[in-house]
């Protein structure tokens, strides 16, 4: 604890040893029972020019609390599928383990929610629309499905909170050997046909003879 922790912590709120002002105000509430109000009297800090009159501070103060839960709140990761969820928690575990704790992943078969580009975008609708306050990624295939479904998200008020984002764009795939109506043929698989399964590492991508 540092010096200004201590210090706050010994003075406090009206001598309330914490950090959290809601648990006070709980407490001043409880104490004053059924048939009494607690009023909370805002005209100093109006007419030294803080506020306006009719502003509406429950509003304000909503806002505040939406945003503080964001921010110290697990941040949300959607993805097409539950192989792309595997992928990453599997990931986290091995490279990010001490980060691990910071997201949460939609349970596939828990939700038996389906999955599929058509299914993230409406995830993503759905959640703009409950006004969830949570910090969310949608992460979506670098594939044309993945772009045509994102361009129809354009049109709507996605919040700040919602982080639209792609699979990356990679070198390798700039050359990428495909298979199609002309047989074998190269090509730049970036924002055309990039799933998570292309982010492996060539060592995976590559089999014993180097194909």
């Amino acid at each position: 604890m540092t010096k200004n922790e201590s210090s706050y912590s010994e003075s406090g709120w009206y001598g309330f040893p914490g950090y959290d002002l809601y648990v006070p105000l709980r407490l001043a509430i409880e104490a004053l029972g059924d048939n009494k109000t607690l009023v909370y009297d805002l005209t100093q800090l109006i007419d030294a020019g803080y506020y306006e009159y009719d502003e509406d501070f429950i509003g304000n103060e909503l806002k505040i609390s939406a945003m503080d839960y964001s921010d110290n709140s697990k941040t949300i990761i959607l993805t097409e599928g539950k192989t792309d969820t595997w992928v990453l928690k599997e990931t986290f575990h091995l490279l990010y383990p001490h980060l691990r704790d910071y997201f949460s992943f939609l349970d596939f078969d828990a939700s038996k929610f389906g999955g599929g580009v058509g299914q993230l975008a409406n995830a993503v609708k759905a959640f703009s629309g409950a006004g969830i306050v949570n910090n969310v990624i949608a992460l979506f295939d670098n594939d044309t499905a993945a772009k045509s479904a994102c361009n129809a998200l354009k049109k709507l008020e996605i919040p700040s909170n919602i982080s639209i984002s792609f699979l990356p764009t990679l070198d390798i795939l700039e050359n990428y050997p495909t298979i199609g109506p002309s047989g074998n043929v190269n090509l730049n698989v970036n924002g055309m046909a990039a799933s998570i399964e292309l982010y492996f590492g060539v060592d995976i991508l590559k089999d014993d003879d180097d194909n």
